[in-house]
């Protein structure tokens, strides 16, 4: 019987799971009217009009392997853990652009606003 590998490790779990405790679900309006929906194989995040379903814009490039999302309550970052590169991108939602990387230090990692 062959085990599958976990979809993320334990540092990225943590990292993500944390990033979503503390920055808890979006409430911006701005962000109400977007999705935004990890691409895995396609290293990339893509926006989605909430009203109608379609995509919009360019998909935005992350790291490996983005599996978990958490925006802040203001709407102006997007945190993406991404399991293969084991970093957190961190997605300018005003300028629509992947701005920085938070990079996982060893066997852990973690995330957290300024």
């Amino acid at each position: 019987m062959k085990l599958e590998q976990p979809i993320l490790g334990r540092p990225a779990l943590l990292a993500a799971c944390l990033a979503a405790a503390l920055l808890g679900p979006p409430t911006s309006r701005a962000l109400a009217d977007t999705a935004y929906v990890a691409n895995d194989l396609g290293k990339s995040v893509s926006m989605i009009d909430t009203e109608t379903n379609k995509t919009v814009g360019k998909a935005i490039k992350v790291g490996k392997g983005p599996r978990v999302l958490a925006g802040t309550p203001d709407g102006k970052r997007v945190y993406v853990a991404n399991r293969a590169s084991n970093n957190v991108s961190v997605i300018n939602t005003k300028g629509i652009a992947s701005t920085r990387f938070i990079r996982g230090r060893g066997t852990s990692s973690s995330a957290g606003t300024p």
